[in-house]
């Protein structure tokens, strides 16, 4: 969420870590499919459909994006710059942005 983006660079700039590099993420890693199905059911789109990176309609690059799945800690960022995110797990964020 765009706010905890904010507040990781406002707190990342009040206490200086030269070199140090930080995760800006919240406190639930999940891959895509979860966040954009979960987006989908918050907007009641019932019809879901998802492409098949094996199809010969998807792009090199993409099918390279998606093949990869890694899942990143924020314990850094938490610990060294006494950083929480204020939107804990995507679900939340997301219906922060719908209420907007």
């Amino acid at each position: 969420h765009v706010e905890d983006i904010a507040s990781a660079i406002i707190c990342s700039m009040s206490k200086i870590t030269p070199g140090e590099i930080f995760n800006v993420t919240d406190d639930y890693p999940c891959n895509a499919e979860q966040v954009t199905k979960y987006a989908a059911k918050l907007l009641n789109i019932k019809d879901l459909e998802f492409l098949d990176l094996n199809s010969s309609k998807v792009s090199k690059k993409v099918k390279d994006f998606y093949s990869d799945n890694k899942r990143v800690s924020n314990k850094k960022i938490k610990k060294i710059l006494d950083w929480t995110p204020k939107y804990g797990n995507y679900k939340l964020g997301l219906k922060r942005i719908l209420e907007i």
